[in-house]
């Protein structure tokens, strides 16, 4: 994914992937959303995924992750998070943000 660093929006949703989510995943420096949804990643949520600082819509809904969702403050444009059907957590407030679990 090196290739894609000027790469702006990324759905992956409905591929059917599996295991842990790839960490190349932040070389994508501008990234501005980023769809995981009805895969089956499992582990946990890397926390280097808060590099990605431009990151303003993240979807990792219906998959098998779980642990604590990276850090609001390096994630200064994040909007909205969807993260239904997981066993996840925030041990941090969100402000302007729409988080979708349930």
């Amino acid at each position: 994914m090196g290739y894609l660093s000027a790469l702006h929006v990324l759905n992956l949703s409905h591929k059917r992937f599996q295991g842990q989510i790839p960490l190349s995943l932040v070389r994508l420096s501008v990234l501005e959303s980023l769809g995981l949804s009805f895969n089956q990643f499992s582990q946990e949520i890397p926390q280097q995924l808060a590099s990605l600082t431009f990151l303003a819509f993240l979807n990792l809904s219906h998959n098998h992750l779980q642990g604590c969702i990276p850090q609001k403050y390096n994630l200064l444009h994040l909007r909205t998070i969807h993260m239904k059907a997981m066993m996840v957590y925030a041990d941090f407030m969100f402000q302007n943000v729409v988080v979708q679990i349930g």
